[in-house]
């Protein structure tokens, strides 16, 4: 997958490497390697999401439902070799339904609550919610001449889909983590600047490989969230947040890649193809980028970030919501971070940071969906005529 010309996938990745190994240098980590030891003792003595398949039901899944095989199998390997668990995840969104998921992929049984896991993946791995929005709300047709009018109407629509998804995933954000944070504590226990450097250890081990890498590569602004980890004060009230944040993100991405992967297969019969030319992408792009700007507005506090997260996510509505509009892009929403610093002035977002998290007030938090953008400076969009008759939007 290419989203700057001319850059191998390979070289992302050693980017990537590059970048956690001068991250590290902030950190006095002169224990990683036993710190890492002991998080896979730990971990490898945890009960894992789901049971491991017996013969019998890996044949029948591999043979009759191959996407329930893969589920399981990615599951299980994801447990085996990071701290996380889907268990504790699908309990705390799902509060009402505290069932266990140790059957969950076995169809050969009849007790496996796969009926029960299905609303929590069409609403925070592959939501429905998006699914349905685009079967609607696609302008295919707009006159040249009213493109930043265009663009500017379609942040009245861009809210609307924002705050209607922040609210089907409200436990992103929810004011009481303590649930959460209980089934991952005992790793996470002891002194501030402990409990920090094992977080951190966690943390690399989990995104620096070469699959969990991919969301750097595609969302390099979560290097926002994982710089704001050093200067953390509060750092027990946070981690639990981060460690469900980052937790899902893997999950989602490991849980969609095999439709990522159908998607360029198909593509590839194309020359020159392109990923965002596959309306899945996009709709899951869109998803990941809204997750990711609804958990900032939770944790930042800094309004050029927000700006930036927003500004992504409102580019990511705008390729599916008129899509032909795109060909007025000069920049689209896979730009490197470095370019965001005139953002703030561009791009107005109603936003209020929240203070403390541990002080902060239901209604606070009940806020959070109503962050919105409410106007984008027309410098940002400016529509020029060429001899093709095709539009160019610069950005200033």
């Amino acid at each position: 997958m290419h989203f700057k010309s001319n850059v191998k996938f390979e070289n992302y990745y050693t980017e990537i490497r590059l970048y956690f190994k001068n991250y590290l240098s902030n950190f006095n980590l002169l224990k990683y390697d036993k710190i890492l030891v002991n998080l896979k003792i730990c971990n490898f003595s945890k009960q894992l999401s789901v049971n491991l398949p017996t013969v019998s039901t890996s044949k029948f899944l591999h043979k009759n439902f191959s996407f329930i095989s893969y589920l399981l199998n990615i599951t299980i390997t994801l447990e085996r070799c990071f701290w996380i668990r889907l268990q504790s995840v699908f309990r705390f969104v799902s509060q009402s339904c505290q069932i266990h998921l140790l059957n969950l992929f076995d169809l050969t049984n009849n007790n496996n609550n796969l009926e029960v896991f299905e609303p929590f993946y069409r609403q925070y791995i592959c939501s429905s919610f998006v699914q349905d929005f685009f079967k609607n709300h696609i302008e295919d047709e707009w006159v040249h001449d009213d493109c930043p009018k265009k663009f500017s109407e379609a942040i009245i629509s861009f809210n609307e889909f924002y705050s209607s998804y922040a609210k089907s995933i409200n436990q992103l954000y929810s004011r009481k983590f303590e649930m959460y944070s209980k089934k991952i504590k005992f790793f996470f226990m002891g002194e501030k600047n402990e409990a920090k450097n094992n977080f951190i250890v966690w943390l690399i081990n989990l995104l620096n490989n070469p699959t969990n890498s991919l969301l750097f590569i595609l969302f390099p602004e979560l290097k926002i969230f994982v710089e704001k980890i050093i200067n953390v004060r509060d750092f027990l009230g946070f981690y639990a947040r981060f460690h469900f944040f980052f937790t899902l993100l893997v999950l989602k991405l490991n849980y969609n890649l095999p439709r990522i992967k159908y998607e360029i297969y198909i593509l590839k019969s194309k020359q020159n193809y392109k990923i965002i030319e596959s309306k899945f992408f996009n709709l899951l792009i869109l998803e990941f980028r809204c997750m990711i700007c609804i958990f900032g507005t939770t944790v930042l506090t800094e309004k050029i970030y927000v700006n930036l997260l927003f500004f992504k996510s409102y580019i990511s509505f705008i390729r599916l919501h008129i899509p032909k509009i795109t060909k007025c892009l000069f920049v689209d929403d896979f730009y490197d971070l470095n370019a965001c610093t005139y953002l703030e002035s561009l791009l107005s977002v109603e936003f209020k940071p929240i203070g403390s998290l541990k002080l902060s007030s239901e209604s606070e938090f009940s806020k959070i969906p109503k962050c919105r953008i409410t106007a984008i400076n027309q410098k940002l969009i400016v529509c020029k005529r060429d001899f093709s008759k095709e539009f160019c939007v610069q950005i200033y």
